[in-house]
């Protein structure tokens, strides 16, 4: 969570009260009255804006039940990263193996008012689907308990979400909250976030492509056995 910023002076409130900027503007900013020469008092609170909320982030490593104290830590996060190891179908087994599901990250995150909810930490069974944003944005995701893809869990955790606002954390992603902190129905938000989705899935095939390409050929020569020999 950030450090609680301090408030903002309304200039111009200020200025018709009597109080040009100076340093007694940070003595408002503390939320504290300031007394002028001829008596008058000016009140922080008629020349004063409230400050953005700090913005929070809470990250969930591996858990299959977390505590009551955790809630209240988590409490109206923007954004709430927790792990889904494992379908919902396979409960039982994340359970065991002190992991979540897609089900178990949703339901907490909607306990808690999280504004945002990012899933990770998934098994290697479930790879990434090139046409998941689509189907999220046509609210079209697949619910075949066989199909490994990532939708699956996106669909689960959207469905104990009650929001759409679910995403899956892939390598080298990376997310900018709104400096007024996030909002449930922050349709720019999500817009962002699908664009940025989309050239990060670009870019990472075109890195695995690198990745399995052929090495270039060395530019050092190696005799031959033959060659060799005198």
């Amino acid at each position: 969570t950030e450090k609680p910023r301090k408030l903002k002076i309304h200039v111009e409130k200020a200025i018709q009260a009597g109080l040009p900027p100076g340093r007694a503007y940070k003595t408002l900013q503390q939320g504290e009255d300031v007394t002028l020469n001829d008596g008058t008092i000016i009140r922080a609170t008629d020349v004063t804006i409230p400050p953005d909320p700090p913005r929070k982030v809470v990250i969930c490593g591996d858990t299959a039940k977390p505590t009551s104290e955790f809630a209240h830590i988590a409490k109206n996060a923007d954004i709430f990263v927790h792990e889904a190891t494992l379908s919902d179908f396979e409960m039982d087994k994340a359970i065991v193996r002190g992991h979540s599901t897609p089900g178990m990250a949703g339901s907490f995150a909607r306990s808690i008012q999280a504004k945002w909810l990012v899933l990770t930490h998934f098994s290697a069974r479930y790879i990434p689907s090139p046409q998941r944003y689509d189907a999220l944005k046509q609210s079209v995701l697949l619910d075949d308990q066989t199909n490994t893809t990532i939708d699956v869990l996106l669909k689960q955790a959207i469905s104990s979400f009650a929001s759409k606002n679910v995403l899956a954390a892939h390598d080298f992603m990376a997310l900018s909250i709104p400096r007024a902190g996030c909002s449930a129905d922050d349709s720019s938000f999500n817009h962002d976030h699908q664009q940025m989705q989309h050239q990060d899935q670009s870019n990472f095939s075109n890195r695995r492509q690198k990745s399995y390409s052929s090495p270039p050929p060395s530019k050092h020569r190696h005799s031959s056995p033959s060659s060799s020999r005198r």
